[in-house]
């Protein structure tokens, strides 16, 4: 890569005064820190007052959120995909997401990244626009974002640069945001989505798999940028935190091509997995290192998708809150069409108790950032031994484990395959278990994985990592169950016992410990069988007479239950079959 950590002479400008209350620090970083000395609470001292010079603009926004409450009635919905909702309308939606960059310093600074509770403590000279000071690229950052193009199969542009975003906001020191406007790092390209019991129609570039539906969601571009600060909000003024800002994004733009809520959601956990998978960003949601912005529009069905007006919901930060919001808004433009009225290009927010979208401003007229290449930082120039290196290091991505899960030698189905693949060293703990015993049924293997060990885990609060029971373990208990030596019943209690005793004891010597070994002797299970027939006489006539499976398998749980749970189901259904039979 040329070119890219340089100086430029900072251009001339004017500052605010800085706050009297801040001291300098000895700090392990080159830059110093300036933290805040305030005893009496952790934020920032600037004070930003909430009252709006234009009341009258206050109070007409106040008014279109109340007549928006009156007359939007139907609140509880999610996934909209019924006809009589829709009306005859589908939507359009589109994503802006920004994820964290997994980094240990921020995109411009030295300062750290990590999440910290404390306000104002990650913070640089740089970070809160202190005169003299200049941003230097952290290289790691477009590193990060180069594999992240190179894992959604995008583009990668060998020159690009960061831009100035001009706006005034509280916590945006700078007074305007570092960016990547005209040459961004990545372009086109693309990530796909698994949708389950899809009945619909297939489109050329879909595949229709098991009932799943392969679609591919074209990304538009991802840029470089630094993040704001945090404004929180009170009654009457506004505390800053700059830990966030300049803290490095990567801003994921998709292209319209989501039709649903359900699209939206499977989506953004699947970017947010491939993410976590490369080790690019650690995707949690809860600390704010994703937050989605949804683009939603409705049109008539057969009009074009694009001939609706869209609206924008900022900063949803849950991924269970990205339907919710978009199927609020879309069923609100329907009523809104359906009424007679106009859908207004709007920026909304979410309000997750409510479950609807609030009202923030009107994007009627759309705002001048006045854009411009940023003086102060050097273009990106890369080349292509660079981007290859980085190529060549990149794991097995989600998409690549998936597919070979489903086909040879595994041919698992797609359910317990995507169960392993977004569990947390779900796949490999399926290898070492067939690595340990290569005769077992690899089917059975992730049955038990996906069905049967998680099931137990999650019940337990415990992640695989966490758990007391060995792949050796589980091995042996598909072992037994392919060796008939023991039932699935019987199985499920070995689990129990492994996970309650925390022992190493493989499946058989737990079921001999406790005389759960299945009976397999046929001679043995005959007798039971003739019990059972000549005790009900009754029910061997009604399968006789009208061939009831239910009452045949009455007869079978009468033998299972003479043998305390031992007896071998697939053994005894045979044989009592068989006695039935010559009955006849």
């Amino acid at each position: 890569m040329k070119k890219l950590i340089t100086r430029a002479t900072y251009p001339k400008s004017c500052f605010k005064s800085f706050p009297s209350n801040f001291q300098k620090q000895n700090c392990s970083s080159s830059l110093s820190f300036l933290l805040l000395s305030s005893q009496k609470s952790f934020y920032s001292t600037l004070n930003i007052n909430n009252n709006n010079n234009n009341p009258q603009t206050k109070e007409s926004i106040k008014e279109r959120r109340k007549k928006e409450q009156e007359f939007h009635t139907s609140k509880k919905y999610l996934h909209t995909t019924d006809s009589s909702l829709l009306k005859g309308y589908k939507s359009t939606i589109g994503l802006e997401i920004h994820a964290q960059i997994s980094t240990k310093s921020k995109l411009f600074s030295s300062s750290p990244t990590n999440f910290q509770p404390l306000p104002n403590t990650n913070v640089s000279l740089f970070d809160v626009a202190f005169p003299g000071t200049l941003p230097i690229v952290n290289e790691h950052c477009i590193k990060q974002a180069i594999k992240t193009g190179l894992s959604l199969n995008a583009n990668i542009n060998k020159y690009s640069q960061f831009d100035r975003k001009h706006y005034f906001y509280p916590d945006l020191p700078l007074g305007y945001q570092i960016t990547q406007q005209f040459y961004p790092l990545v372009e086109e390209g693309r990530l796909r989505i698994e949708i389950p019991n899809f009945t619909g129609t297939v489109n050329n570039s879909e595949k229709l798999i098991d009932g799943v539906l392969y679609k591919f969601i074209r990304i538009k571009r991802i840029q470089v940028e630094q993040d704001s600060g945090k404004s929180i909000h009170d009654v009457d003024h506004t505390l800053i935190d700059l830990n966030r800002a300049g803290n490095p994004l990567m801003e994921i733009i998709t292209y319209p091509d989501l039709t649903s809520s359900l699209e939206a959601e499977l989506f953004v956990k699947k970017l947010q997995f491939v993410l976590q998978s490369i080790g690019t960003c650690d995707g949690l949601m809860e600390e704010g290192s994703i937050r989605c912005d949804v683009n939603v529009s409705v049109y008539k069905e057969g009009e074009d998708p694009l001939s609706g007006t869209r609206c924008e919901v900022k900063n949803v930060s849950s991924a269970n809150n990205i339907p919710r919001a978009i199927d609020f808004e879309i069923k609100r433009q329907v009523e809104l069409i359906l009424s007679g009225q106009r859908v207004e290009q709007q920026t909304r927010t979410f309000d997750a108790k409510k479950g609807e979208t609030i009202l923030l401003r009107s994007k009627e007229n759309i705002p001048d950032y006045r854009f411009f290449p940023d003086p102060d930082l050097p273009y990106i120039e890369l080349d292509d031994k660079y981007i290859e290196d980085i190529k060549n290091n990149l794991t097995e991505l989600p998409d690549q484990i998936l597919d070979n899960l489903l086909k040879e030698p595994y041919n698992l189905n797609y359910y317990d395959a995507n169960v392993l693949m977004t569990t947390n060293g779900g796949v490999a703990f399926f290898k070492n278990i067939l690595d340990w015993n290569n005769t077992l049924s690899s089917k059975l293997v992730a049955n038990w994985i996906a069905s049967e060990l998680l099931g137990l885990l999650n019940s337990n609060e415990l992640t695989l990592e966490q758990s007391p029971i060995s792949y050796q373990q589980i091995g042996s208990i598909v072992d037994s169950i392919q060796k008939e030596e023991i039932s699935g019943k019987i199985a499920k209690k070995i689990l129990k016992v492994m996970f309650d005793e925390k022992s190493n004891e493989l499946a058989i010597d737990i079921a001999e410990k406790n005389g759960w070994k299945q009976i397999t002797d046929r001679q043995q299970i005959t007798e039971w069988c003739k019990h059972a027939i000549d005790t009900h006489p009754t029910e061997v006539e009604k399968v006789l007479t009208t061939g009831k499976e239910s009452v045949f398998q009455f007869l079978v749980a009468q033998v299972i239950k003479t043998s305390k749970g031992n007896a071998s189901p697939t053994l005894t259904n045979q044989i009592m079959r068989e006695m039935i039979q010559n009955k006849k």
